[in-house]
């Protein structure tokens, strides 16, 4: 994949991941998709294609009886509902389903439909990366929480973070706290690692981000080019 891209081709995956930790190692490597369609189908519908294609294939050249083959089939099912439900959390408002109980050629152009390909496409695509600034009282931090909402982003806000900090009583939070009670900036290398952290955690990397209000300096600026995250749009 790394390759694929390096030249500027796209590439497709086909059967990965299966489960969550195979999807949070994908996002770990820093490969995220554009994509995700999950193919979905009655649990009789698929319980009996498992068994069409082990009865067709056999399992290592031995025939299966009507009763193996039907254990086979549930075990099957079963184990790729408990991990499909990890994959799908992950992928939360990132993936789409695709009803397949109909002929290939219409679950092809559904698929199709969704992906909007083109003959040829430009540079992947990736998750939103938005910051939105504004003085007080722009409504900045209201606009934040609805982008966020509508688009399934993960939100952000440097204020929040430093909250969480004092609520968890953690040395940061209490230097924080200081700082608030006395009316002090908080400091710079006190913000950006905890804002650094919190764009590098699964959700962001999958679904994108918007960040309310920061960066608020020049110091904050250069800091947030050195992430390797540029945003995608400022406002």
């Amino acid at each position: 994949i790394e390759l694929t891209e390096r030249e500027k081709k796209s590439w497709i995956l086909e059967g990965f991941p299966r489960t969550r930790v195979q999807a949070l190692d994908l996002q770990r490597l820093g490969i995220i998709p554009d994509k995700v369609v999950i193919l979905e189908a009655s649990d009789e519908i698929i319980t009996e294609r498992i068994r069409q294609n082990f009865a067709t294939k056999g399992a290592h050249g031995a025939e299966k009886t009507t009763e193996e083959l039907e254990k086979i089939a549930k075990d099957a099912l079963l184990e790729y509902n408990l991990n499909v439900s990890g994959v799908k959390e992950l992928y939360r408002g990132f993936y789409q389903s695709v009803q397949t109980a109909k002929r290939q050629d219409q679950t092809l152009n559904e698929i199709h439909r969704l992906l909007k390909l083109r003959g040829k496409t430009r540079a992947p695509r990736r998750p939103p990366r938005v910051i939105i600034l504004g003085p007080p009282g722009s409504g900045r931090t209201a606009q934040a929480h609805r982008i966020a909402s509508r688009y399934g982003l993960a939100y952000i806000s440097s204020s929040q973070l430093l909250r969480d900090e004092i609520n968890r009583k953690t040395e940061i939070g209490k230097v924080a706290l200081r700082c608030m009670s006395s009316g002090d900036m908080i400091p710079d290398d006190m913000i950006i690692p905890l804002l650094e952290q919190r764009l590098k955690q699964s959700d962001c990397a999958a679904n994108g981000w918007v960040i309310d209000g920061f960066p608020k300096n020049p110091e904050q600026v250069e800091a947030l080019s050195h992430f390797s995250m540029p945003p995608s749009l400022v406002v």
